[in-house]
């Protein structure tokens, strides 16, 4: 083993390089396996979906969930709900 270089004597040559790390994008999973991920029941989730404006029966948003529209009124309302409910379960993903 060598002993370190004093102050002095440290040339930028013995620096090591810095070299950033790639961020760690959060994963996109759909919607469909979003809904399985949490651990709330579909009621408690359709809630979520009704304080944020949703309008749908539960029944329409079960349907939804298993075969979600994008092009649907209520697609967006139904993404924030999950995402909402996996922010607040520590689960890193966003829906799509």
């Amino acid at each position: 083993m060598t002993a370190p270089l004093p102050a002095h004597e440290v040339h930028r040559e013995h620096l090591a390089e810095v070299v950033p790390l790639p961020v760690r994008s959060t994963p996109v999973v759909p919607l469909a396996l979003a809904a399985e991920l949490t651990s709330v029941s579909d009621k408690l989730l359709w809630v979520e979906y009704l304080t944020l404006g949703g309008t749908a029966d539960l029944e329409r948003f079960r349907a939804h969930l298993q075969q979600p529209d994008p092009a649907a009124a209520e697609h967006e309302v139904v993404l924030e709900a999950l995402e909402a409910v996996l922010a607040d379960e520590d689960v890193p993903v966003r829906v799509r």
